[in-house]
């Protein structure tokens, strides 16, 4: 084989292949209406909003420069097609998740094991900041790319030209700012830079400077071409839970109470509208459609779908009616335009996705089809960690995408007549001990009983060390939590955990009632700690603040049957349950939000390395967990009364040094507030001030520029930034 030179590796692919010019008349989407079999409310509900879809589908953002550059674009369009022979030698890997800590870590990860080879560290020297807007225009040496999946659509919008979902200029540029999508630009590379100024060890003081203030006049010049402000806003679970969801049950009053908002926005996020059937058959699913769906793919409300399909129109029309929208209609409007193309723009070879179990059908199934073959597409995740609220995944429906995407002869792509023939389980846990995965794993036997078609069934975990048992703390009193914690022995008002500590939450609410003698510590919700690691980690009032309440008393009905399978086999270890406990016999029906509750206390418990610490105050809500883990011997209870026998004090002090590189690791994972922590713990006033400059960007960049706060937030992150830089202006006078 010929070894490759320096000058092969710097050679860029700076000729794009060719295509005939695409026509550019905008389409619609037949407004012909379907059956619904139901009442003439909401026949002519559905019949609004399909007027609506179809009006949508049409938009095109022509507004009178588009019109003017028109001719531009399809001669720009001539040269961006790709044919792709003349682009064979290259190797386009693309890694996604949804998870914008992992990305940026995998990332890191990937760089430190090239950058060994002087050869080999030329093939990555972009940062993911630096990508172009369309795909076509990315340099060969700019692969692998490491990106989030919001990036990648965005991305996927200006790649396949107009009419784009979001509008843009003739390079592909949004025109306007894009609340929660365009976030990682301006001040964002300004900070950035200045950051990695700080912490480089070779860089040249003058030649930084002046980067920084090139990259200035970059975002002036940015911020002058994007004045507007996209009047769309996005449809998260939050915005559903708190807008749209008290509107909808607001209008069906009989049901108020019944149905869990993450459950309904479950229902139609990953199957009315994210599933294969949907995103394939054009729009969203029609009610004869939905109701066809099998049991084992969409479970929640098999005996319900009548109300849930009404819920479902009541969301589409509310939603229409306030110019907003979710991610579903992004990628069912990038899927179509996908399709439609004469001559494919762009493929990658490779796609790896990593934490499959975020991603709805309709978003796998389009990178399946942008993925040049089916042998290059290598998807991983966990199913029993899904807690990203609206999406149900499964491993087993992935493999029917693959088939679906041999059957789709709408678009012709190379090799997809193949299917996976075998899906990897990988058991070994390199993470935790025997301890701690044995106490996840019998969360998971709970999972597996209940919800056994929510997620797909893997082996236990294989250690490769054994560790302690995970604790049990039966007091309800938060003084006596903050001695345990210390065992009797405290220096200061605070309890001073350390750096590789980390206290676990269900939400924001919950963390602001964190007692202050606490506050000192690493304090996470659940879905800010996934994908992140400690050694040692404290659940605080997991069971108190759940979702769940009395249903929390079905795993005490899983142990009764636990204990006469066990008397039957006359195992060495007897399981006894209290007998004042009332197990409640399980209601698939009434019962299913303690599937998502489940997978978000595996979540928890398998973010630590040595130690796991379980509290809460609410004594009949973390009863039947607690006397769960107790009869299966997983887990050491310190009684209330009693002092601490654990050898392993919890709270364990880190040095000024350990909180700086704590701090550095969240400001690369742009977890600005726990940065702020750590430096200040640190005693590191002058990169507190650059941590607070971050946090107030990011809360501006997600407030709309009407907003008096989004002025209040920029001038706050410009003082911060300012008073940070001082220090360092005066010492180069």
């Amino acid at each position: 084989m010929d070894e490759a030179t320096p000058e092969d590796l710097q050679s860029e692919n700076t000729d794009h292949c060719k295509e005939k010019k695409e026509d550019l008349t905008e389409t619609s989407v037949s407004n012909k209406q379907e059956s619904m079999n139901d009442h003439v409310e909401d026949e002519s509900l559905h019949a609004e909003i399909l007027k609506k879809n179809g009006q949508a589908s049409r938009a095109c953002f022509a507004s009178e420069e588009d019109k003017s550059s028109q001719c531009k674009t399809e001669n720009q369009d001539v040269k961006d097609s790709m044919i792709c022979d003349e682009n064979d030698g290259e190797l386009r890997q693309i890694f996604i998740t949804k998870n914008g800590v992992l990305c940026r870590e995998v990332q890191k990860m990937f760089k430190s094991f090239i950058d060994g080879d002087e050869m080999t560290s030329r093939l990555f020297k972009t940062k993911d900041d630096d990508l172009p807007n369309r795909f076509q225009d990315i340099k060969k040496l700019q692969y692998p790319l490491f990106i989030t999946a919001k990036h990648f659509w965005l991305m996927l919008d200006a790649t396949l030209g107009p009419p784009y979902y979001f509008e843009r200029h003739i390079d592909g540029s949004p025109k306007s700012e894009i609340e929660g999508w365009t976030d990682i630009d301006d001040m964002q590379i300004i900070l950035d830079d200045e950051f990695d100024y700080e912490y480089s060890d070779d860089s040249e003081s003058d030649e930084e400077e002046e980067e920084v203030d090139q990259n200035i006049t970059l975002v002036e010049n940015k911020r002058t071409r994007m004045k507007k402000v996209d009047p769309r806003r996005e449809v998260t679970y939050e915005v559903f839970e708190d807008v749209i969801w008290p509107r909808i049950i607001g209008k069906f009053k009989k049901h108020k109470g019944k149905y869990h908002p993450s459950l309904v926005w479950t229902e139609i996020m990953s199957t009315i509208k994210g599933s294969y059937e949907a995103i394939y058959g054009g729009r969203y699913l029609d009610k004869n459609s939905y109701f066809e769906i099998g049991k084992k793919q969409a479970p929640t409300f098999v005996d319900e779908r009548e109300i849930l399909y009404k819920f479902f129109l009541e969301y589409e029309h509310i939603r229409q009616n306030r110019q907003m929208f979710d991610q579903t209609d992004l990628v069912q409007n990038l899927y179509q335009r996908f399709r439609k193309q004469k001559n494919q723009k762009w493929k990658a070879n490779e796609i790896y996705v990593d934490e499959a179990q975020d991603f709805a059908q309709a978003e796998l199934f389009l990178l399946i089809k942008l993925c040049d073959s089916p042998h290059g597409m290598f998807v991983t995740g966990d199913t029993a960690q899904s807690i990203m609220k609206g999406i149900a995944f499964r491993f087993k429906d992935l493999v029917s995408l693959f088939h679906y995407a041999s059957k789709d002869s709408s678009v012709t792509t190379v090799g997809v007549s193949v299917q996976p023939d075998h899906i990897y389980e990988l058991p070994h846990n390199y993470r935790s001990h025997s301890g701690i995965t044995a106490l996840a794993t019998s969360v998971l036997d709970i999972l597996k009983d209940l919800f056994p078609d929510s997620f797909d069934s893997l082996p236990s975990d294989q250690c490769l060390f054994k560790g302690p048992k995970p604790v049990l703390l039966e007091t309800v009193s938060s003084n006596r939590l903050s001695l345990i914690l210390c065992q009797n022995v405290r220096e200061t008002s605070k309890i001073e955990f350390g750096a590789h500590q980390a206290i676990l939450v269900v939400n924001d609410k919950a963390r602001d009632n964190i007692p202050d003698e606490m506050k000192s510590g690493l304090i996470l919700t659940l879905y800010e700690a996934k994908g992140l690691e400690f050694d040692d980690v404290l659940l605080y009032n997991i069971f108190t603040d759940s979702e769940a309440t009395k249903e929390w008393r079905v795993v005490l009905a899983f142990l009764e049957k636990l204990i006469k399978k066990d008397a039957n086999n006359k195992s060495k270890i007897s399981l006894q349950m209290s007998s004042d406990l009332r197990p409640l016999p399980f209601n698939p029906k009434q019962h299913k939000v303690l599937n998502s509750e489940l997978k978000q206390l595996y979540t928890a418990i398998t973010r630590a390395r040595q130690n796991v610490w379980i509290f809460d105050e609410d004594k009949e809500q973390r009863k039947p967990i607690f006397e769960y883990f107790q009869a299966l011997h997983l887990v050491e209870l310190v009684a209330e009364d009693k002092e601490v026998k654990c050898k392993i004090t919890f709270t364990r002090k880190s040095t000024p040094r350990e909180w700086v590189h704590k701090g550095e690791e969240f400001m690369k994972l742009k977890m600005y507030t726990q940065a702020v922590q750590c430096f200040n713990t640190a005693g590191d006033s002058r990169m507190e001030d650059v941590a607070h400059a971050y946090q107030h960007y990011k809360i501006a960049s997600t407030l709309s520029q009407n907003s008096p706060r989004w002025n209040d937030e920029l001038l706050q992150a410009t003082l911060k930034f300012l008073e940070a830089k001082r220090p360092r202006r005066l010492q180069n006078v």
